[in-house]
Parts: C-alpha cells; structure tokens; sequence
C-alpha cells in the first residue's frame, strides 16, 4: 500500500512534453488533432463525419479510436510502446485501488450533488435495451476516451514546460486541463448538465488518469476504465432482466 502513495513511480517519466524524445512542430499539431477531433466529432453528434447518415453502427467509437490513435502513432514513429506497455504485477495494486475509489467517488459525488440540488442526467447516449454488442464497441471506444486524457494532459504540460521549466506546475495544469476537458467532451450525452460533466465525471477522471500518471503506461488506465464501465454496463443488463 506505501507505494500506492507514491503519487509516481521513479525512474520512469512523461514522454515530450521535456523534448524527450523531441516533437517537430507539426507533430505537435498532429498530435494536438486528437483532443480537437475527438471534441468536434462529439459536438456534433458525429454529424462532421463524411456521409454519417448512412455509416453502420459502431463506427462513432471506430472513429473516436482512429483519429486518437493514429496522432500517437505517427509522433511515436510506431513505437506506441511509449505509451502502451505490458502490466507489471505491482501495477495491480494501483488498478484494483482506483477501481474501488471510483465507486466510493460515485457514491460521495452523487451525496454531495444532492446536498446542493443538483440533479444527474442518465447517459443519452446508452438510453434503451443493452445489447451484445454495445461492450464490444465500449473496448474500442475507451482506448480512444484514455488517449484523449493522456494527449490532453502531455500537450499542456508541455506548454507550461516551455514557459516555467518547472515539472511540478507542468504537471498540476496538464492533469487539471485534462479533468476539464474530459467533462466537457460529455456535455451533449448528459444533457448538457455542466455540473455533473465538470464535477462528477471531469473531476472523477483523476482516478481513471492516476494509473497512467503513476506508470506512465496507457495499459493501466485504460483497464481501471474498462472495468469500471464494463461493471456499470452489467449492473444495467441485469437490472433490464
């Protein structure tokens, strides 16, 4: 559990926000196109993406998955194992704590948004009777959803890198936009309910964000994420039969 506390691992740190390994210019753009297309894609109900009307279902979370991606492929010249490398036995511990402080969040953010009046949106987006291939897509959706968090919280780090040299501050603002911007990307499935997209659901990604700030490994987040919706998916499929 002491390790736990430790808020990151040693030896291990965040990949080009320090030029280590250095970014071009248009690799920053490119890279900067994930946050942007993911935001633009869910504005507009996935209504951006060429001839939509007509696209299978599935293919807003191939899409989400493709244009998060590809960025990181491309600045990471295929070596994604900068970013996605294999678990290490320690690295369970972090995953099954995150996984159970999630549920107490949930249970203490809906008891604090009652406290002061705030109501909470079911998920338009899931609305309806869950199907087989709803998890299927959920797989594929979440790696997206984590990269979104990851290139967000790299990309202002390395703007208040650039300016302040300090990792510390870097650091804090990046994990902050990152919480932010998460939330906000979630604004059109909750009904635009800017208190619980800002405070339940932005402020509550630090916990699916802290195994990739501790490990540096996408790996880690993305199986506190998928867990914790593939649980709530079953609880919903249950509670229907």
């Amino acid at each position: 559990m002491s390790n736990f506390f430790k808020f990151e691992d040693e030896g291990i740190d965040f990949p080009f926000y320090n030029d280590i390994p250095k970014l071009s210019k248009v690799e920053w753009v490119i890279l900067a196109f994930a946050p942007f297309l993911v935001g633009l894609i869910t504005l507009t109900g996935g209504k951006c993406i060429p001839f939509h009307e007509v696209l299978p279902t599935g293919t807003l979370p191939v899409c989400y998955f493709l244009v998060t991606i590809i960025p990181f492929a491309y600045v990471c010249h295929g070596k994604l194992g900068l970013i996605f490398k294999k678990p290490r036995l320690k690295d369970f511990k972090v995953i099954i704590i995150c996984i159970i402080l999630y549920f107490v969040w949930g249970g203490v953010a809906t008891a604090i948004s009652n406290f002061l009046g705030f109501s909470a949106d079911a998920n338009m987006m899931s609305e309806g009777t869950i199907t087989i291939i709803e998890p299927l897509f959920t797989l594929i959706q979440l790696v997206a959803e984590e990269l979104f968090k990851v290139s967000v919280l790299l990309i202002a780090m390395a703007l208040i890198y650039y300016f302040t040299k300090n990792r510390k501050n870097a650091l804090v603002f990046g994990i902050f936009a990152s919480m932010i911007l998460f939330g906000l990307i979630h604004l059109t499935a909750y009904n635009y309910n800017l208190f619980q997209c800002i405070f339940i659901i932005g402020i509550g990604s630090i916990i699916h964000l802290y195994p990739y700030i501790k490990t540096k490994n996408v790996v880690n987040s993305y199986l506190v994420h998928i867990t914790i919706d593939l649980s709530s998916m079953a609880l919903m499929a249950f509670a229907q039969y």
